[in-house]
Order: C-alpha cells, then structure tokens, then sequence
C-alpha cells in the first residue's frame, strides 16, 4: 500500500471516528500529510495545535496502521519542516550494501585440483564449451564437505558469464521438496504441478545439489523424471551432485537411477594428502596465517582429511583468536574443533588390527593370495583404510599394488555387506575401536 492510499485511509477513519471532532477534523487535522524513512511512518502537521491533538490519539492512530498495513509500525507526529530537514538528512546517509555472494564467490579459478577431484574438475570445465551435448547428465558424487557444491556454482557462473542470456538454475533437492509441498498443501496455490514443471523444463541448465535426498518423495521424484526426461530429449545440460553413487542411492525410483547410469559419472575421493596440503596453504593465505612450519603443515593435514570446511575453519579461529601458531596451538585448536587426530595410525597399523582380528598374518594380507578368508580380510582393510584414514583410492591402489577397479570392488563389497548384515556391521564397528584405541 503507497502513502497516498495510507494517508486516504487515514482520514477516513479520523473522520468516522468518535475520537476527533467534526469541526477540528475539518478545521485542521483535514489537511495533514505523511511521510515514510526507514520503516518509520511520519505523520506531519502544519501546526503545534495539531500535533497536539494528534498526540492525544496516538495509541488509537498506532494501533489503527498496525491493522491496516498487518504489521507493527513505529509511528512519529512531526511539523511539515520537521520532516524535510529529518528526510533530507537521510538522503545524504549513505549506506554500504554488502554483496555477501560476492564475498563467498565459488569459481573454477578458486576451486583447489588434486589427484581426488582433477576428473571432476576437468568434466566440469568441459560442458561449458559443448552444454547438453558433451556429458549429459554429469553425475559428481562422492563425500559431503568436498566440493561438489563449489563445483555447482562455478558452472554456473562460467555459463553466465560465458553465453548471454541462457537460463542457469541451481536447486537443492530440498527447495525443489519444498516448493512441491506448497503447492499441494500451501494455504496459498499460487502455481500448479505443471507451472513448476514448465519453469524447469524452460531452463537450459538445471543444477541440482544432495540427490540422495529425493528419497522419498513421491510427488516431487514423479515431477523430476518428467523434467530430466524433457530436458535430456531437449539437448538441455543437466548437472547433479551427491554423497553416493547412482547403484547406492536407496529408496529413489528405479528409473530416475537408469537415467543418472545413461551420462557420465564422476566420484571425487576424500582428500589425499598432496591436495590437503594445497587447501591448507590457501586457506593459510586467505587468513593472513603466514607462519606455518613443514611440521605444522604436516599435522594439520595428517588431522583433517575429510572436509574442505575443517580447514576453513581451523584458520578462521586462528585469524579471530589472532593466535601466536605453533604446533600446540594447531593440536588445541583441532581439538577443540572436534577433529579426529590421525597422526599416529596408519596403513600398517590397520592392517595389523585386522590381521590379529581374523587370526592372520600383516604379510598374508598384503600379498596376492586369494584364499577367501583372506580375500574378505584384505577387503576390510581397504575398506578401513578408506573410511578411517579417509585415503583417497589412488594411494590405496599404490600401497596394495592394485588397479582402481580392485579397490573400489573391495569397498563396495564391504558397504553391501554391512547393509544385509548386522552382525558384520558391528564387527567392523568393533575394528574401528580397537584403531581408536591404537592411537
């Protein structure tokens, strides 16, 4: 509602009302203005008398606009020269506006490539030449805290920057969630299944982040194969990130799943060490934290192993706390942070754990031998080594002397196994504390 209808309605009301007399309404209140500067409304009077007997109505006049505009207002009565010089004071008030997305700005040249993310940083970076054409959908998945989502969002800024006027979206699983739960159960339907459905099927790129969370979702899984369909048959670019691969995403729509299997699917490993290091040292520079020994460096990337936003973190304490770093600095920090410390367990270390659980040999473990006791032991420790170290495949291929296809069965067959079996599911709950208990 503009001023000239708040002002209308105003008078009206005064007029009708019983709290102001018809001669003093028509006299003087008749010809009062108002004003608004930074939500406060101003209600402006030619004279003192009128302001005065304004004054005497105030909480019936406040309480009036609060109904009208259906907010609390903070109401002020002003002369006519009160509000020019108020208002022009706060024109000359200049206000900083804080680009907070620009601050946070995830681009291609500020995302850090190693061995654990250099496919799905190179797939990334060829769709932009070849959208909808070159791999369709691109499927990234792997661990949360990675870069899947900085990934997302530098596609979809080179798209932009890149072709005028292309139509980028990027969606959560849980927006588009929502935005299907409020057009079945919204108390306001302002847009329909097939609106929703016709907005996305206009875009050239549709950007979805966290699919494992579609599970489900009935409704909103029927509107998203419909829309991927569309879009696919359409030379559409389509990009979708997630915490497992397409064959581990349970409870989603069989076909929703084939379709994912028809493009191109990327993992990105937990973070191997020579990529920490890379992480550590821009988050170093990025908070002015120059002072980092080889030592440091070393533990820092021997603690976090996981997660981009542990780094981030760490230094955003250092920088606040403006910490004097030092190795004890570094340890107390971590620990505060509630990062495991990983410094002290190794390959080695689990594999003797599982050799003396299944009553074998270290040597055994890691030669060829394929016997199937010592086949679903050495599967363990990879497995293991994977999830506790957070090794990335490649240094596990290395240490083993197996190629990637070895390794990444060993795991999978591990998880499945869990998945069927509560009885191996805490037998490896139980090798997990004995490494903690190692350390």
């Amino acid at each position: 509602m503009n001023k000239t209808s708040i002002l209308a309605e105003l008078k009206s009301w005064l007029k009708e009302s019983d709290l102001v007399d018809p001669e003093l309404y028509n006299t003087h209140l008749k010809k009062i203005s108002i004003g608004e500067i930074n939500n406060t409304i101003y209600i402006c009077g030619r004279s003192k008398f009128e302001l005065l007997e304004l004054s005497k109505i105030k909480k019936d006049i406040v309480a009036f606009l609060n109904k009208l505009l259906n907010k609390e207002n903070e109401v002020v009565f002003a002369s006519v020269e009160e509000f020019q010089k108020i208002e022009e004071s706060s024109k000359k008030t200049k206000k900083i506006k804080l680009n907070i997305k620009k601050l946070n700005e995830k681009t291609f040249e500020n995302f850090v490539v190693g061995k654990c993310n250099e496919q799905a940083f190179r797939a990334s970076i060829n769709i932009i030449n070849e959208p909808g054409t070159k791999y369709n959908p691109l499927f990234i998945y792997g661990p949360s805290g990675l870069g899947k989502t900085h990934l997302l969002e530098s596609i979809k800024l080179k798209y932009e920057a890149q072709y005028e006027g292309i139509d980028v979206r990027y969606f959560t699983v849980n927006q588009i969630k929502e935005r299907v739960k409020n057009i079945f159960h919204g108390t306001q339907k302002k847009e329909s299944v097939e609106d929703f459905k016709n907005e996305l099927k206009d875009l050239d790129v549709l950007l979805i982040d966290d699919i494992q969370l579609l599970k489900g979702g009935e409704k909103t899984s029927e509107i998203f194969f419909d829309v991927f369909n569309d879009l696919i048959t359409n030379g559409k670019q389509i990009v979708i990130t997630s915490d497992n691969a397409p064959t581990q995403l349970l409870g989603l729509d069989r076909r929703i799943v084939s379709r994912f299997t028809s493009g191109l699917i990327i993992k990105i490993d937990n973070l191997d060490i020579e990529t920490t290091k890379k992480l550590i040292n821009v988050y170093a520079k990025k908070y002015n934290i120059n002072t980092l020994s080889p030592n440091m460096l070393t533990k820092i990337s021997n603690s976090i192993k996981n997660d981009v936003r542990e780094i981030n973190g760490l230094f955003m304490k250092l920088e606040f706390w403006n910490q004097n770093v030092t190795e004890e600095t570094i340890e107390e920090l971590i620990t505060q942070s509630g990062i495991k410390i990983f410094g002290e367990t190794t390959q080695n270390k689990i594999i003797e754990i599982v050799a003396k659980h299944y009553d074998l040999t270290s040597a055994i473990l890691k030669s060829n031998n394929r016997t199937q006791k010592v086949v679903q032991s050495r599967n363990v420790c990879i497995y293991l080594i994977k999830d506790v170290l957070g090794k990335s495949t490649t240094d596990i291929e290395i240490f083993f002397k197996k190629n990637r296809t070895t390794i990444s069965a060993s795991i999978n067959t591990v998880i499945a196994k869990m998945s069927e079996s509560k009885e191996f599911k805490r037998e490896i709950t139980v090798l997990k504390k004995k490494i903690k208990e190692s350390e």
